[in-house]
């Protein structure tokens, strides 16, 4: 019977240092780019940060891992998970020791997204860092809009002369 206690005791004891520390959160890119980063525990993790994009935006992000010694974070996936759930899956650039993921996408529509990371920590507990950067999307000029007009213009012209 000690036993059964001494394990839920122990059990208590780890959810509750689990929960001291929040991992993930939001990031703020109000400022066009921000920094993220995290220490998760020895062991398997997952861990999601959220940000929002309040217009359509282009996205760049990078994360990698931040080791020494017996360190070692092997991330098994990196993902950012779209409003419409859809999955976007980040490249890795450097492997071991110092794992490098990048991801460049193309525009994406305003509302909340997720960036996920799972992997594996090792007993010495490295750290992770990365950033995420946002620029606008260009706005064509209305002498482009007008060209364009002009040049479909032309060519039905020549269509009906050509007749």
């Amino acid at each position: 019977m000690q036993t059964i206690g001494r394990t839920i005791v122990t059990l208590a004891l780890a959810a509750a240092s689990a929960a001291a520390h929040a991992f993930g959160g939001p990031i703020d890119l109000s400022s066009g780019s921000a920094a993220f980063s995290d220490t998760p525990p020895a062991g398997f993790f997952s861990i999601d940060f959220t940000f929002t994009l309040a217009e359509p935006m282009y996205l760049n992000a990078s994360v990698g891992s931040v080791v020494s010694g017996d360190q070692d974070i092997d991330f098994i996936t990196v993902t950012v998970i779209s409003p419409t759930s859809t999955q976007y899956g980040f490249s890795r650039v450097l492997e071991d020791p110092f794992e490098t993921w990048t991801l460049t996408m193309l525009a994406q529509p305003p509302g909340a997204y997720r960036l996920r990371l799972e992997g594996i920590n090792s007993a010495g507990i490295a750290s992770f860092a990365g950033t995420i950067a946002v620029s606008a999307i260009p706005v064509p000029e209305p002498a482009t809009y007008a060209s364009l007009l002009a040049g479909f213009a032309t060519l039905g012209l020549r269509r009906r002369w050509a007749r």
